[in-house]
């Protein structure tokens, strides 16, 4: 994720979620490695349009919460529960409980 951040060729190894963009190759076998270096090094277009759709989806698709201060370090539960209200009605959203 980061080279195409950085409008650079990237391939990946495995399912990963930014897989969906043009500008990553997935390499599934390792003996195909040279070729999809290759492919990458002689055919990569970068389209910062696609990136920044891209981006855009994934940000209006989340929530801000800090998990790890609620998890280690925050005592009260009633500040936990309201901290994760954010994710809770993000979630109830997606799955069509809650309308906007």
């Amino acid at each position: 994720m980061e080279g195409v951040l950085l409008k650079k060729p990237a391939i990946s190894f495995g399912d990963q979620f930014y897989n969906i963009l043009s500008m990553v190759k997935r390499c599934g076998e390792i003996e195909r490695l040279p070729y999809v270096i290759k492919e990458q090094l002689e055919n990569f277009t970068y389209n910062e349009d696609e990136l920044l759709d891209f981006l855009a989806a994934i940000l209006e698709d989340s929530a801000t919460i800090d998990l790890q201060y609620l998890w280690e370090h925050e005592p009260d539960e009633t500040r936990k529960k309201e901290a994760l209200e954010p994710l809770a009605d993000l979630t109830a959203r997606k799955l069509g409980l809650l309308k906007l």
